[in-house]
């Protein structure tokens, strides 16, 4: 990832202090702030600016940033915001130890990964932390788990909301399917079984259950990797199970995932919206913004 400036001059908001106190973590935030040159193509970084105030008001004092710098700037400031729906602006919260850890969307085997739309990046700005953090799935319990393990969490906001699909079965499906031809026939085979069978019975298929499994990792002998599936014979690719365990464990496609372009909780209600991008390096993606969080 490129250099960052870190400016004491944005105080973080009182509310985010001392979530890392015991790992002497120091509060001021950090920018990571990246522009594509159209002419070359190369990145710079930008030092940070002023809050960028020149954003038009919604009403009862929330902004609504028609820019990733406006929306920081808002966050920065524990200033709640409105987000409309056709707001260009994406998020996604990313999570890491090292600094390499932030250099690319999602874990390396990924083709796809998740990214949330204006209602989640809504729920962020001028509220707690953790509580904002667990409006979008990930519990004060599961955050402070990964703090005390060395994880650092950061927030990337980019402009490129047109270009980003909602997270439906067949987004994800067509998008798998052009990286990988030689699974282009088992997803048209099992399109339908996947958009419709519920994810107990893909379950069925194993003994043990695929999050202890994901866990796990590679090394467990029923993690589906791209390898072990094209190297399964033709009669074991004709059970959708195993091509479900496949996304399962390489595109995250989860228990939760409805591929209905909403998020859902454990209890099965329905949350906010998600959308699709193709996993790559965050410095391609438009007017990409990444600042400290925890």
């Amino acid at each position: 990832m490129g250099e960052y400036d870190s400016s004491p001059e944005y105080g973080r908001p009182n509310e985010w202090d001392g979530l890392r106190a015991d790992s002497g973590f120091d509060s001021r935030r950090s920018d990571y702030i990246y522009h594509s040159s159209p002419e070359d193509g190369s990145t710079d970084v930008e030092d940070n600016q002023p809050p960028d105030f020149n954003e038009y008001y919604t009403g009862l004092g929330q902004r609504e940033p028609q820019t990733s710098k406006g929306y920081i700037d808002a966050l920065r400031a524990g200033q709640q915001v409105e987000l409309s729906a056709d707001s260009p602006l994406r998020g996604r919260i990313l999570r890491g130890r090292e600094e390499t850890d932030f250099e690319i969307l999602g874990s390396e085997e990924r083709d796809i990964v998740f990214i949330m739309g204006p209602d989640g990046l809504a729920a962020l700005p001028g509220v707690d932390p953790l509580a904002a953090l667990d409006r979008i799935g990930l519990t004060p319990d599961y955050v402070q788990g990964r703090i005390a393990q060395g994880h650092m969490f950061r927030l990337m906001v980019f402009e490129g909301g047109s270009e980003a699909p909602l997270a439906t079965w067949d987004n994800a499906l067509d998008m798998v399917a052009a990286n990988h031809p030689e699974l282009a026939a088992d997803i048209a085979l099992h399109r339908a079984a996947l958009k419709t069978t519920p994810f107990e019975v893909f379950q069925a298929d194993v003994d043990q259950p695929l999050d202890d499994i994901e866990l796990a990792g590679p090394a467990h002998p029923e993690y589906m990797s791209l390898e072990r599936y094209v190297a399964l014979p033709p009669e074991a690719r004709e059970n959708p199970a195993k091509l479900r365990r496949l996304l399962f464990h390489k595109e995250h496609l989860g228990s939760l995932f409805y591929g209905d372009g909403y998020t859902r909780t454990p209890d099965g209600q329905i949350g906010l919206r998600e959308y699709l991008v193709p996993n790559g390096r965050i410095d391609q993606l438009p007017g990409v913004r990444v600042t400290d969080l925890l």
